[in-house]
């Protein structure tokens, strides 16, 4: 039986190459994410907001009853 060579299969040197770069990628994902605290901040500010939106919208709706 005739053998057909494996191309797809990368080879030693490559797979090991892939594997840093994707471990790099993680590294500088984890040094560039926001700490909790700041995220919770966000979440704060925003919700504040939204609060404070719907309560301008019932008063000014509110004399139209």
């Amino acid at each position: 039986a005739a053998t057909v060579p494996n191309a797809a299969a990368p080879a030693a040197g490559e797979a090991a190459s892939a594997n840093e770069t994707i471990g790099g990628a993680s590294e500088a994902q984890a040094e560039n994410s926001l700490p909790g605290w700041t995220i919770a901040a966000i979440a704060v500010v925003l919700l504040a907001g939204a609060v404070l939106v719907v309560a301008i919208y019932r008063r000014r709706n509110s004399n139209e009853i």
